[in-house]
C-alpha cells in the first residue's frame, strides 16, 4: 500500500512540474465552447464569439459579433466561415452563420422546426475531409446538413421529445459518415 501511495504521489508531483496554466482572459464572460483553428482560439460566450491568436504572446481577444447573445457552441470551417449554435433564451434562430469573419451573421436553420420552443443547439461539428456535411445536436435530436442544400434534416431523435440531450457530436476521424 505504501508503494502504491508513493508511486501516486510521485506521479502527481511529476505532472504538476510539467504543466502550467495560463490565464487567457474573458474572465468577465461565461465561456461555453472553445475550438482551435490554425493559430486562433475561438470562444463561444454569453456575449457572442471571440478569437485570439495563441501563437503570439499578449494578443487581445477580438470580438466577432453577436453582442449580448448567448452562444452555446461553434465550429470554424475557415477564418471567414463560422457556425454558431444559439441559446433559445435570446435568439429566435437556433443556428447562425457568418461567411465574412463575423461582420454579418445570418440565420442558418432552414429545416429546423420553428415551433420547437425547446430547441437548443448544444454541439456542431464537421469532418475536415467532408466540410460540406455538418452535424448538430440538440436536446433530443441529431441533425445533418449537406451543403449546398443548407437544409437541416433530422437523423436521430424527435423534435418534441424533451430529454437530457446529446451534448456533443464527434465524427469518426477515419470514417466521416460515422458519428
Amino acid at each position: 500500500m505504501k508503494t502504491i501511495l508513493l508511486v501516486l504521489l510521485l506521479s502527481l508531483t511529476t505532472c504538476s512540474l510539467f504543466s502550467e496554466w495560463t490565464h487567457l482572459g474573458l474572465s468577465n464572460h461565461f465561456v461555453l465552447d472553445l475550438t482551435i483553428y490554425e493559430e486562433y482560439l475561438y470562444a463561444a460566450t454569453d456575449n457572442g464569439i471571440y478569437k485570439k491568436n495563441i501563437d503570439q504572446e499578449d494578443t487581445l481577444w477580438v470580438h466577432l459579433g453577436l453582442e449580448e447573445q448567448y452562444v452555446n457552441c461553434l465550429t470554424v470551417l475557415n477564418h471567414e466561415t463560422i457556425i454558431a449554435g444559439m441559446s433559445f433564451l435570446n435568439s429566435e434562430h437556433p443556428i447562425l452563420r457568418t461567411d465574412n469573419g463575423g461582420i454579418l451573421w445570418y440565420p442558418f436553420s432552414e429545416g429546423i422546426d420553428p415551433d420547437d420552443f425547446y430547441f437548443q443547439t448544444l454541439s456542431i461539428d464537421y469532418h475536415p475531409e467532408t466540410p460540406h456535411i455538418i452535424f448538430s445536436t440538440g436536446i433530443s435530436y441529431v441533425l445533418r446538413l449537406i451543403e449546398p442544400s443548407n437544409i437541416w434534416e433530422l437523423v436521430a431523435g424527435d423534435w418534441s421529445m424533451i430529454a437530457l440531450g446529446y451534448h456533443f457530436v464527434k465524427i469518426h476521424p477515419e470514417h466521416p459518415n460515422l458519428i
